[in-house]
């Protein structure tokens, strides 16, 4: 079995233009620790790899803000303090296998095929949601430390 990519290529993207890939991945870079951590708390929790997949959503992209709301509900005031700083707010965590299904029914067959392959080597799926497209990702969880 071929070893899966990582973090620092795509394995596909929805809406393929390159400035809104750019975007998507910089969402990613900017969350991938976080997400790794997070993973590994997921999977320590007992939630098995099909039963979660994390993402990184722009949460100013009204494509998603449904979802957004969804999975965080009353985090209006933290979005705007981001906002007010300069920042672009992005919800990240990990999301049921539910979310998995709810977005491979908002893609392209292709995309939802990928989604849907579940890696079984240790390795974790990342969807960065932004400007109105999906980008894929596969990270690995964070080691354990006394930090996480």
């Amino acid at each position: 079995m071929s070893e899966l990519p990582l973090s620092d290529e795509p394995e596909v993207v929805l809406n393929p233009s390159d400035t809104d890939d750019e975007h998507r991945h910089k969402i990613f870079e900017s969350s991938a620790d976080r997400l790794a951590v997070m993973a590994r708390r997921a999977l320590n929790r007992g939630i098995r790899v099909e039963q979660f997949i994390m993402v990184c959503i722009d949460v100013n992209d009204p494509t998603w803000g449904d979802l957004v709301d969804a999975l965080m509900p009353g985090s209006e005031h933290l979005w705007d303090s981001m906002r007010a700083s300069g920042m672009i707010p992005v919800a990240r965590g990990a999301a049921s296998s539910g979310v998995r299904d709810l977005i491979m029914r908002s893609v392209g067959p292709k995309l939802a095929h990928l989604i849907g392959d579940i890696p079984t080597n240790g390795i974790v799926q990342v969807l960065s949601l932004g400007r109105g497209g999906v980008t894929l990702y596969h990270i690995r969880p964070a080691e354990t430390t006394a930090e996480n």
